[in-house]
This record gives structure tokens, C-alpha cells and sequence, in this order.
């Protein structure tokens, strides 16, 4: 009886020595993914730390200016706050809202539906025509629908705002109501010659900033170019100051009577904002 033919083979697969170099490489990999993940996380939290250390910083400022009286410093350091405070939160995206209406412009209330006359109503019924409401055109100001301006001062009810767009030669009018600022209307306006911010005097330049009305000056008590009267800003103010700018005399003020704002030699202004003599008053 013949005997089966046997024959060395070597095995298949991997040996001991291979499938410990394969978890060497796994354990390095994983190794590598577990360093990366956690410098990311250590450069975050750092991140995060600066941040609400900045945070506390600023609140602390904030503590002192109102301790001692100084509003506008007060408002400056809240600002700040709220920003740092911001950029801690997540960012989420917001619900589109409908546009600021100007506050001229009352909601028509819904009404029911009339329903059609019937035959068997008494002749003497009369039917009493109901007018459509005014066509009120709302202000236009270049914000996104779902947002509007931050109040920056404690405001109270009904006190007012206006914002200069200089590069829209645009000058919006807005009043507190219902703990934010609305839209009333926008007038033309022009600035300075100097599209920039203002640095020094005689630059042609109107100021960036948030700025106070100090007094009005009647138009018989200024010279004709200034038209039915003056506001007195008080640029410069503590800001500007602390940032070594310069110049007096910033007004939001008319132009000489019988002129126009379209009128070439009034295009540019040396710093002023002016509106309309009818806007003015």
C-alpha cells in the first residue's frame, strides 16, 4: 500500500514577528491622532482663557469709570465687553426678521371678511365704504434685515439718534422705542471733502466715532452759509483726544438759503455734515 506523499509548506498569514510590527505602526498612529487632538484642544482652552481674561479685564475697567462718573469711558469698556463676550459664543445663525419700518407707519389691523349681501337684507341697510389706508414709504438705511443699530448709550423712551453714513452721503434718523432704535427717516446729507476719518485740523475730513450734541446756535447768529442754524458736536471727545486727533468746529448744520444740496459749490464740506435748511428745522 503506497504511503500519501507528504510535503514541507510553509504557512500563510502573518507570523509573530509581522503582527507586532503592524501594531507598533497602529499604536504610533494612534499615538500621532491623540497628540494632535490634544495640542488642538490645549490651544483653544488657551485661546478661550485670553479671551475671558480680556473679558474680565474690560468688566473691571468698566467697574471703575462708573465708581467714578466718567460715562462715555463706561460705554467705551461695556462695548468692549460685549464684544469679547461675543466672540466667546457660538456662532448660530439668526432668523431672518422682517425690515426696521419708519414709526410713521401704523400696522393695519386684519379685518374679518365681509360676507356677501343677501337678498332677504333690509333695504334700509346701507353700506359704509372703508378707506385703504395711506401708501407710507419706509426709511431705507443699508443694514441687514435682521439687524439694527446697538443702542451704545442707556437710552430712554423716545429719546432720539442719528447715524451718518459717509459713503452714502445718507443721514438716518432713529428714537427709542421698545428698548431698541427704530427707523424714523433718512435725509440727504454731504461731509467733508476727505472720505477718510478725520486726524488734524484743516484735513477736510469728518470724524468716525459716536459724538454728543453740546448746544444749538440759531442761524441769525452764524454767518449765511450755515443756513437756518448749527448743532455743536463734541468732537473732539475723550477718544479722539486719547488717539492725538485734532480740529474744532464739527456741526451738523443748513447751507446758505437758496441753495441746494445738489448745487456744485455745495458737493464737499470741510469736515461739517449738512442737511437741508427744511431738513434742519
Amino acid at each position: 500500500m503506497n504511503q500519501p506523499f507528504l510535503q514541507n509548506r510553509k504557512p500563510h498569514g502573518f507570523t509573530p514577528l509581522k503582527l507586532g510590527i503592524a501594531l507598533i505602526v497602529l499604536l504610533l498612529f494612534s499615538t500621532l491622532i491623540l497628540s494632535y487632538f490634544y495640542v488642538n484642544v490645549r490651544n483653544q482652552n488657551e485661546a478661550l482663557l485670553k479671551q475671558v481674561q480680556e473679558t474680565q479685564k474690560k468688566l473691571d475697567q468698566l467697574q471703575i469709570s462708573l465708581a467714578q462718573g466718567d460715562l462715555k469711558k463706561a460705554f467705551t469698556d461695556l462695548a468692549q465687553a460685549q464684544k469679547n463676550v461675543a466672540a466667546l459664543l457660538p456662532q448660530t445663525p439668526e432668523p431672518a426678521q422682517k425690515p426696521l419700518l419708519a414709526l410713521n407707519q401704523q400696522p393695519v389691523a386684519s379685518r374679518p371678511a365681509t360676507a356677501p349681501s343677501s337678498p332677504s337684507a333690509p333695504p334700509s341697510a346701507k353700506t359704509v365704504p372703508v378707506k385703504p389706508p395711506p401708501a407710507v414709504i419706509p426709511a431705507t438705511l443699508t443694514l441687514a434685515a435682521n439687524e439694527s443699530p446697538f443702542p451704545l448709550v442707556l437710552a430712554e423712551a423716545g429719546e432720539y439718534l442719528l447715524i451718518c453714513e459717509k459713503d452714502q452721503n445718507t443721514l438716518h434718523l432713529f428714537r427709542f422705542v421698545d428698548n431698541r432704535f427704530a427707523l424714523v427717516k433718512s435725509y440727504p446729507c454731504i461731509v467733508g471733502a476727505n472720505g477718510l476719518d478725520k486726524k488734524k485740523a484743516g484735513d477736510l475730513a469728518t470724524p468716525v466715532g459716536n459724538y454728543f450734541f453740546l448746544r444749538y446756535i440759531p442761524g441769525k447768529s452764524l454767518s449765511e452759509k450755515y443756513g437756518y442754524g448749527a448743532f455743536v458736536l463734541n468732537y473732539p471727545n475723550f477718544l479722539d483726544r486719547k488717539d492725538r486727533k485734532d480740529g474744532t468746529g464739527i456741526w451738523l448744520h443748513g447751507h446758505t438759503p437758496g441753495k441746494g444740496l445738489r448745487e456744485q459749490e455745495l458737493q464737499n464740506t470741510s469736515g461739517c455734515v449738512v442737511v437741508s435748511n427744511d431738513v434742519l428745522k
